[in-house]
């Protein structure tokens, strides 16, 4: 997934539909990664993992990112900056402990593929970015993948 995000355009463009429309960065990848593997899920299925991402977000994730933010406005020394960097590092693991529940929960599921353009429609994100997204991280995807990363319990 750090191959795919550091590809040539993914982080800017992931870090606008983050910010313009809210989009689960970490999720996005996940389901662009489990597309190019062919996995899929059903729309229960699909929803199932979305609630559990999105619990996990809101509790931990989005906390850490505005307790960051909020950091990043004001450091004034030292002790600040270190403390602005452990949050930062906090926030980042916070999302890789949500892909990993994720990768958790979907695994054995099988079902229609399209997870990440699926994904973009439950958040509204409006046509055509939802499709250049989709068609940039399609091509990363490509570029960086050599199969879904499988997970052992």
């Amino acid at each position: 997934m750090v191959r795919l995000y550091g590809e040539p355009g993914i982080a800017s463009w992931c870090l606008e539909a983050q910010t313009r429309h809210a989009v689960d960065v970490p999720s996005l990848l996940f389901f662009a990664l489990a597309d190019s593997d062919g996995h899929g899920a059903d729309d229960g299925e699909m929803q199932r993992l979305l609630e559990r991402a999105g619990e996990w977000r809101s509790l931990f994730v989005l906390p850490l990112r505005h307790l960051r933010l909020t950091l990043r406005q004001g450091r004034r020394n030292t002790a600040e900056i270190e403390f602005y960097e452990k949050i930062k590092a906090a926030e980042l693991e916070a999302e890789r402990l949500q892909v990993r529940r994720l990768a958790d929960d979907f695994l054995p599921l099988e079902g229609p593929g399209g997870l990440a353009a699926r994904y973009l429609e439950t958040i509204s994100m409006p046509e055509p970015k939802a499709g250049a997204l989709i068609g940039r991280l399609r091509d990363a995807t490509k570029a960086v993948c050599h199969g879904f990363p499988h997970h052992a319990h």
